[in-house]
């Protein structure tokens, strides 16, 4: 017998306690999660059909780390088609049906202009998985967030749950970008995020050395953002939830956990691949989401001061 996810639909609600940003209401779900559930992956999407598919796919084949299925009962994923105009939400509720073991809830709205980005989105998200994990009584469980042109890892999710129960309150996957998207980059472009990566990844392992933190220790990369950003609920609350920002709002949610104390684990064994596109000047993978990012110049060695 199939075991057969609960689906849900969008209800709006205003978020209870510290998380009540206040100007719009949040998102809640009519069904409940799982008794079993350990943590909940959101996604924000707005017009992404195109790479949708394969975000979900690689999400419902997670394996445990010695390689077994992974209970598709410990994790739901949530997605929030946001202002959308192709047929991103009608591919992920049809995915849904052909997948019915998998708890995914497909929610669609559509945010007045001002709010019409991803930090309000991804906020939205991660409030409506914190409020269903604490029904649960899970103040470690787990809130994770991926992007919709990104594809986990098969272990994404166990790594992930591993390096948690290890000490870690949040956690932020290694990301690469796509190959072969990246080998049709123009060249300058492609040589300039090249020397980018090189160089952060030199200033992570330098950082290692002459500052260690016993929380993040070598070998760590430098990424933390909303490709493959997880955190415990408890985390979340303290910080207040995630910043709304219209961008960085990933980066604005790891300087809050940082300046709170909290253990945060840049995990080599947490991988994802997205997509080498160019997105505001930048390319939207590994944290070149900045505008203006391919127009600096890009060190390879670090300063002598």
């Amino acid at each position: 017998m199939i075991d057969r996810a609960p689906r849900s639909t969008l209800a709006i609600a205003a978020p209870p306690g510290r998380l009540d940003i206040g100007g719009i209401a949040g998102l809640d779900l009519d069904s409940p999660p799982r008794g079993t559930c350990l943590a909940s992956v959101v996604i924000p999407v707005r017009d992404e059909q195109t790479t949708l598919g394969a975000c979900l796919q690689a999400l419902a084949g997670q394996l445990d780390l010695a390689g077994r299925p992974l209970a598709p009962a410990s994790y739901e994923v949530i997605l929030l088609a946001n202002n959308c105009r192709d047929g991103s939400a009608a591919l992920a509720r049809a995915f849904a049906a052909r997948h019915p073991e998998l708890a995914l809830h497909v929610a669609e709205i559509e945010l007045p202009p001002a709010r019409s980005h991803v930090g309000w989105a991804r906020r939205l998200l991660m409030d409506v998985a914190c409020r269903r994990l604490e029904r649960l009584g899970r103040p470690r469980g787990l809130i994770a967030t991926t992007d919709a042109d990104t594809r986990v890892a098969p272990t994404w999710l166990a790594a992930t749950l591993r390096e948690v129960a290890q000490g870690a309150d949040a956690v932020g996957g290694r990301i690469l970008a796509d190959p072969l998207g990246v080998a049709a980059l123009e060249p300058a472009t492609r040589a300039r995020y090249l020397g980018d990566v090189a160089y952060k990844l030199l200033a992570a392992e330098l950082e290692s050395l002459l500052d260690p933190d016993p929380g993040d220790p070598w070998p760590r990369h430098h990424q933390h953002t909303g490709a493959s950003f997880a955190l415990t609920v408890e985390a979340y609350r303290r910080v207040d939830g995630l910043p709304p920002l219209p961008e960085s709002e990933d980066v604005a949610l790891f300087q809050a956990l940082r300046t709170l104390g909290a253990a945060f684990r840049h995990s080599p064994l947490v991988r994802v691949v997205t997509s080498a596109r160019r997105r505001r000047g930048a390319v939207s993978s590994s944290g070149w989401r900045r505008p203006g990012s391919l127009s600096r110049p890009c060190p390879i060695l670090l300063p002598s001061s």
